[in-house]
């Protein structure tokens, strides 16, 4: 190179993470024999690699609950849409060696297919977790037969708990849906806004105003939920000065990327839904969704995987600290499933850049891992079906002898 002259290797290792070597070495030409394949490569490294600009600190956790015995008064479920461990460690590597979720130490994995399916969808992965029983791909909230199923959520309400549920995208769409819904079909929005009308929950936060206020029926839920003593905005700027302890705030920039002016969002609606849910001292269940990491891996796009891995990471950040203040919650952060079978074959974690590849633009069926934080967090270790979830959160909470 210093006498102007090109470099190429010859008989060099043919396949992508040796391509990336030699572009990191600045090879002027690398000889392949999967032309198709290199071309295929390059034309979509822009998108297969990210460096992070913006860094967060994590927070420290305390493991202060361990002092203490007895069960969880409350619970906070967090699922990352379409989060594996490869996810996980883009955001890690993005964020110079340091995650939120990663100062955690009890771990443990789901195993995801669903009752018709080897692979599941969010649908059936979320009901899993809801119900504590397996269902088809697309069914919300049923059985694969149709028949409703009873949710986590609507075992606390008759138990006295307060509940919320969170997404940072569709709040009609599959993960969250599932937790108040009972469709045979995850497409129905419609049909899932009016089945939250009537299921009780405190709180809901998201987006999809259409499925409320712009329906093809001529209903206005929104008006609907104001008679039964719900604040409703579509403003998620008014968000903090709500002071009703049942509200729901739809607002379609919820929906937005990262990337698209999304902003902190989650965060904000984690602290904001604390904040109610524990104003009278009544036992909590939150569910809180990271929606956007599944849309990236959809997507095949690194950069977007990771900037809504590093978003989620911080609300979990803000769940952790509740732990510590509160020390009577269980935190438990997981996946529906992972989706685009990422692999990270590049990166460089003292600059905070990664680079991905992806084997398919939907999900796959590699388990998930579950991060647990809190009194009852030793219950999720192992190796377990997704519909233990439910069921160890259920026992923790002595919900079956409550009815």
């Amino acid at each position: 190179h210093n006498q102007g002259k090109k470099i190429r290797f010859w008989g060099a290792p043919d396949f992508t993470n040796a391509w990336t070597r030699l572009m990191e070495f600045n090879i002027d030409i690398i000889g392949t024999d999967d032309v198709q394949g290199l071309m295929t490569f390059l034309k979509n490294k822009k998108k297969n690699f990210y460096q992070n600009t913006t860094f967060h600190s994590v927070y420290k956790p305390t493991y202060s609950y361990t002092k203490k015995t007895g069960a969880p008064k409350n619970v906070i479920l967090m699922i990352g849409d379409g989060m594996g461990l490869t996810q996980l460690y883009s955001g890690f590597t993005a964020n110079r060696g340091a995650l939120n979720i990663f100062q955690l130490n009890t771990i443990g994995f789901s195993v995801t297919n669903s009752s018709d399916s080897y692979i599941t969808d969010s649908a059936a992965g979320a009901t899993a977790m809801a119900t504590g029983k397996k269902t088809n791909n697309r069914f919300i909230g049923v059985d694969s037969l149709g028949l409703p199923l009873i949710s986590i959520a609507e075992q606390v309400k008759k138990a006295g708990f307060r509940t919320a549920i969170i997404s940072n995208g569709d709040i009609t769409d599959a993960t969250p849906a599932s937790f108040y819904a009972h469709q045979p079909e995850r497409s129905l929005s419609e049909a899932i806004a009016n089945d939250f009308v009537s299921s009780n929950n405190d709180i809901l936060i998201g987006s999809n105003t259409k499925a409320f206020n712009n329906r093809s029926d001529g209903k206005n839920l929104f008006k609907a939920l104001s008679q039964k003593g719900y604040t409703v905005t579509e403003d998620l700027k008014t968000m903090d000065t709500i002071r009703n302890n049942k509200f729901v705030v739809i607002d379609n920039i919820a929906g937005a990327s990262i990337a698209n002016g999304r902003g902190d969002f989650l965060s904000k609606a984690v602290r904001k839904s604390l904040s109610s849910l524990t104003k009278d001292g009544k036992p909590f269940f939150m569910m809180t969704e990271g929606a956007q990491i599944d849309h990236g891996g959809h997507a095949n796009d690194v950069s977007y995987v990771v900037q809504e891995m590093l978003d989620f990471d911080k609300a979990v950040g803000e769940a952790m600290k509740f732990i510590d203040t509160n020390g009577e919650t269980l935190l438990i952060i997981t996946a529906d499933h992972e989706t685009g079978g990422l692999s990270l074959i590049g990166g460089d974690i003292t600059k905070g850049n990664v680079m991905g590849n992806f084997s398919t633009s939907d999900h796959t069926s590699v388990m998930v891992p579950v991060f647990s934080y809190g009194p009852g967090s030793e219950s999720f270790k192992g190796v377990f079906p997704n519909t233990a979830i439910h069921d160890k959160i259920a026992e923790l909470l002595s919900l079956k002898k409550k009815q």
